[in-house]
């Protein structure tokens, strides 16, 4: 496959949150559980949503711990624990976004003599 069309079907790999940094042609062994996913790359458009998911876990988990389900508690908390980790890495990058380059200046060599 040419190089210039292994990319272009890279990019059309996109998600409901971002887009997905699995390679081309790789099974996706999370079944379609993306908030679970380390290859998930939330777009900063999805900040809203991922917010309205991390509530729904809750909810959900509350639900689950009055009807005894503990086996789905622990499911569950797994997926908001991960979400929640995604939204700070998100959150993280938007501020480093924000600040800009660094200006590192020229570098000052010096000779010693001996």
């Amino acid at each position: 496959m040419p190089p210039c069309l292994a990319q272009r079907n890279f990019e059309l790999r996109k998600l409901e949150l971002g887009t997905c940094g699995r390679p081309y042609g790789t099974p996706c062994k999370h079944e379609h559980a993306c908030i679970r996913c380390p290859s998930l790359r939330l777009d900063e458009r999805a900040r809203p949503r991922m917010v309205e998911i991390i509530a729904n876990l809750r909810d959900r988990i509350d639900e689950a711990r009055m009807n005894g389900w503990l086996g789905e508690v622990q499911g569950l908390q797994i997926s908001l624990n991960e979400a929640a980790r995604k939204l700070v890495g998100l959150d993280r990058a938007c501020d480093r976004q924000a600040v800009g380059p660094v200006d590192l200046a020229m570098p000052v060599i010096t000779i010693r003599r001996r």
